[in-house]
């Protein structure tokens, strides 16, 4: 049975992928430890000194930490689904080689947006150990937060990189990263 060309495009990612993960491994790592930080640990000493009925039992890290890690997962997926989408369109125009082979546009697509949930599932992995580190979330539940937040992602990168296909000029995605 003969490999179905979207996971031929996985796999050219994948391939790509293993002369730049160190850059990206250094942001997976150290955006969750500065959010979690900044906004956990540093507001929420402001905050959890008043406790109030709205959070219940809850520190201000604990509840903030769910919607941090459906955050960063977004933001993953908005990214590759946004400037590796135009510039295989438009600027370094590797899609238009693509196509001109036998992968459909389909397959490209359908190829890129597994790689970005892969991508965004090791994103939201590395928040979550991140997070039990800090005692913000027990390490199943965090594991069980995982699902949301990964679909959050994958929803966010096949909505916007069907939209930047259709885009002239990329203006307005100065303010989207």
């Amino acid at each position: 049975m003969a490999t179905p060309i979207a996971l031929r495009v996985l796999e050219g990612h994948a391939r790509s992928y293993r002369h730049t993960w160190r850059g990206t491994t250094i942001g997976a790592v150290l955006t969750p430890v500065l959010f979690l930080a900044a906004m956990g640990l540093g507001l929420g000493q402001l905050v959890d000194r008043e406790p109030t009925a709205a959070l219940g039992e809850l520190s201000y890290l604990a509840w903030l930490t769910p919607g941090l890690l459906a955050a960063s997962a977004m933001q993953a997926g908005a990214a590759d689904g946004t400037f590796p989408v135009l510039g295989g369109t438009r600027w370094v125009r590797t899609y238009h080689t693509a196509v001109a082979s036998p992968v459909r546009p389909r397959d490209l697509h359908l190829g890129n947006l597994l790689w970005a949930t892969i991508r965004i599932s090791v994103i939201a992995l590395v928040f979550v150990v991140v997070a039990a580190g800090f005692g913000a979330v027990p390490l199943a539940r965090g594991l069980l937060a995982m699902g949301p937040a990964v679909l959050t992602g994958v929803a966010f990168c096949a909505a916007l990189s069907a939209g930047v296909v259709l885009m002239i000029r990329d203006q307005f995605l100065a303010g989207l990263n």
